[in-house]
């Protein structure tokens, strides 16, 4: 009884509904608010797995490029280092080289 007293304030009705209806009228709006709940949940997931597929082939792409620095700087600092050892090898044993 207090239900259906209430109910016409609560959803802006002028006088006060059979409690059937007023059940009918609450249930419908309730559907309505999950339902609008699950599309919300739904889309802020959508959103979610978005970000996290951007971030990741963000990391994916630093890695690659991460990666690919280190072998150019390999490359070098091994050639540098190989013309170092040939010099020092060259200097330190004379005698050998002849």
């Amino acid at each position: 009884m207090l239900f259906s007293t209430f109910s016409h304030i609560s959803l802006g009705f002028p006088m006060p509904l059979p409690r059937c209806v007023a059940k009918k009228i609450t249930q419908h709006y309730l559907c309505i608010n999950i339902y609008k709940t699950i599309d919300d949940l739904n889309v802020k997931i959508k959103q979610k797995d978005i970000a996290v597929s951007a971030q990741k082939r963000l990391c994916l792409n630093v890695g690659r490029i991460i990666t690919i620095i280190g072998m150019i700087n390999a490359l070098i600092l091994g050639r540098f280092t190989i013309m170092l050892s040939a010099c020092n090898y060259r200097y330190t044993f004379p005698e050998r080289i002849k």
